[in-house]
This record gives structure tokens, C-alpha cells and sequence, in this order.
């Protein structure tokens, strides 16, 4: 994937997620009144504690601009697996 800012090629990874994402417009912010929009649509992690979830990621180092994939969340098991399999086919 190229970086939007630079146009360098971003490193895939993944982004680990203890809490959900969160998201404000700026008209939001601007009000001084706002609850922040759960991207990851899950109410009752804001509150309780949760074992962390991994998203895949893109990193641009030379900008320090990371792109996160949210709408697919896994567990350490599964990023381990991935990651095997990928060392396989190398």
C-alpha cells in the first residue's frame, strides 16, 4: 500500500486494540459535548476491561501515519496463524 501523504510504500502490520477505536467530527469537537463514535460498535468494552484484538494495519515510518483496517477484528491465535502461514509460502 503507498502512504496518502507521501506516497511511500507503507509496511503491513497489525495494530493492536485494547479499547475501541474512537472518532469525533470536528463539528463535534468543537462543541465541547460530545461521546466519541464507537467505531468498533462493541457499548460494553467502554466500560468493562477486554483482551486485546488486533486489526490489520499499514505503517508509513518516514510520516508516521498508520492506516487501520477495522472492520475485521482477531484474536492473537489467529494473527499467530496468519502469520506461520505466511512464513511457509516464503
Amino acid at each position: 500500500m503507498k502512504c496518502a501523504k507521501c506516497c511511500g510504500l507503507m509496511t503491513s502490520g497489525f495494530s493492536a486494540a485494547c479499547l475501541p477505536i474512537s472518532w469525533i467530527t470536528k463539528e463535534q469537537f468543537r462543541s465541547f459535548v460530545f461521546a466519541s463514535q464507537d467505531l468498533a460498535n462493541v457499548g460494553r468494552k467502554l466500560f468493562l476491561p477486554s483482551i486485546a484484538e488486533y486489526l490489520t494495519a499499514s505503517h508509513c515510518f518516514a510520516c508516521q501515519i498508520i492506516i487501520t483496517d477495522y472492520s475485521t477484528r482477531m484474536d492473537r491465535r489467529t494473527v499467530e496463524s496468519m502469520i506461520d502461514s505466511a512464513y511457509r509460502f516464503a
